[in-house]
Order: structure tokens, then C-alpha cells, then sequence
């Protein structure tokens, strides 16, 4: 990533500094900024606290829907506080608050479906795999976590990895020979077609 930060504010790298998604020449970049700034510093304090919403909403698997609107009230929380805290800063800007909903949804939406086990199309990161047709996909923000579920499991697909900095997990597609270049793309046809869940999706 070319000139990744700002001139004054690394706003765009904030979110998923607090994700701890970044490179490591990133995460630098930014740590070495936050030491001498502390608009950011209340920021990055903001987006820990989305974090630790996530983290909570987790212990409530069962009940997806209920735990997001929680969350959702908890964002709603944290925001005013910030806000009333720093109202005569002007460095909120509407692409960090973007980007900061993203992590927050996407993060509700991986632990779900990690706590759902086999069941929700999920495997264990450390876990041995053979080999397999893997492919990058993004998710609508708007997506609901049934919608991603039954997606993934009409495609015998499992998450392996994700999000990255700009929000992509890689998903195994199971049910695919690799080499079998004609199904893959006739799966990819299919995921494009799903434009109120899918965003972006792409071979590796």
C-alpha cells in the first residue's frame, strides 16, 4: 500500500490498527504517530471499546438478532460519549465511522459463525487441510448472519482466513477439484450473481 497514512491522521488505518490487521510496517507507522497525538489516541480508544461490544454480543450465540441489536445500542453509547468528549475536534470524519462500522458488523458476523462450529461452515485456523480451492470474497455490510450461513453451506465452503485490512475473509470451496477451473467459475458466476449478500468475490 502506497503513502497508507494520512498527512495528519492515519484515519483510514485506524479501525484495523484496533483489529490488529495491519503489516507490521503499518501498525508502526501508526503506533509511532499515536504517540504524539491525542485526537487519535481518543479514537483508537473509541474503536476498543466497539471491539469489546464485539467481544461481549459473542457470548450470546443463540441469539444472533437479539445480540446485534445490543450491539447496535452499545455502538449508539460509545459514539455519544466520544462525540460529547471531543465535540470541538474535528477530525471525525464519515470514512473512519464507515470503516469502524465495518469492522464491528463483519467481526459480529465471523464470531457467530465461528461459535456455530462445522455446522456454520467454520474450521480451525491451526487445522491441517488439504489441498483446496480457496477464493477472496467480501461481504455486504447489510448481510444478515443466516444469509452468510446458508450461503456458505449451499457451496460446502469454510472459512479459512479474515478480514483483511479492507474487509476480505478467503473462503475454501470444499465441494471443487482444484484444477477444476470450470466449476470454480461457474461458483463465482453464482456468488456474483448474490449482490444483496456479496460485495466482491475473486479467485486466488
Amino acid at each position: 500500500m502506497n503513502d497508507p497514512i494520512n498527512h495528519d491522521h492515519p484515519d483510514a488505518l485506524l479501525p484495523w490498527y484496533a483489529n490488529g490487521t495491519l503489516t507490521d510496517e503499518e501498525r508502526a507507522q501508526v503506533a509511532a504517530h499515536l504517540e504524539r497525538c491525542e485526537q487519535c489516541r481518543e479514537e483508537l480508544r473509541f474503536l476498543t471499546g466497539l471491539r469489546q461490544a464485539v467481544k461481549q454480543v459473542a457470548d450470546v450465540p443463540a441469539f444472533p438478532e437479539l445480540g446485534l441489536k445490543r450491539l447496535m445500542r452499545e455502538i449508539d453509547t460509545e459514539t455519544l460519549t466520544s462525540r460529547s468528549a471531543t465535540r470541538r475536534m474535528a477530525w471525525w470524519q464519515p470514512s473512519l465511522a464507515a470503516a469502524a462500522v465495518v469492522i464491528v458488523i463483519q467481526g459480529v458476523l465471523l464470531l457467530n459463525l465461528w461459535q456455530g462450529g462445522d455446522d456454520a461452515g467454520m474450521r480451525l485456523a491451526g487445522e491441517a487441510r488439504p489441498a483446496a480451492v480457496v477464493v477472496q470474497i467480501q461481504f455486504d455490510a447489510a448481510a444478515r448472519e443466516e444469509e452468510i450461513r446458508a450461503l456458505l453451506r449451499s457451496l460446502d465452503a469454510r472459512f479459512v482466513d479474515g478480514p483483511s485490512a479492507v474487509g476480505l475473509y478467503r473462503i475454501e470451496l470444499s465441494g471443487i477439484t482444484p484444477g477444476d477451473n470450470g466449476a470454480l467459475a461457474r461458483v463465482l458466476s453464482a456468488l456474483r450473481e448474490q449482490q444483496a449478500i456479496v460485495r466482491h468475490v475473486a479467485a486466488e
